[in-house]
């Protein structure tokens, strides 16, 4: 979502640089929707910003919100299995030896 958003907002800046700048109108027929709506060029650009700005931070903190769940799911998930090992009876080995000849 951080490339899509970053993405967009180089467009829609570019496509407002280069609206003050007068240029779409010179080089190209095409007129954009954007085009059609008549917007002044700075209020586009600043638009695109505060929308980029606020993508930013909404996509930041759900990503730390999500990178929590995750490792609580993970926990969870873990003793789940744990207990349901323990339950049917299996033996759960939980200690590691460290074999010195692996190392060599």
């Amino acid at each position: 979502m951080w490339i899509v958003s970053i993405g967009l907002f180089l467009i829609y800046a570019l496509y407002s640089i280069l609206s003050i700048l007068n240029i779409p109108s010179e080089l190209v027929t095409y007129v954009s929707f954007i085009g059609t709506l008549n917007m002044n060029s700075a209020v586009l650009a600043s638009t695109a910003f505060i929308i980029a700005v606020g993508s930013f931070k909404i996509f930041n903190s759900a990503k730390q919100n999500y990178q929590q769940y995750y490792i609580q799911y993970l926990i969870s998930d873990f003793l789940i299995l744990q207990n349901d090992q323990i339950s049917s009876g299996q033996q759960i080995d939980l200690s590691h030896s460290l074999d010195m000849e692996d190392l060599e």
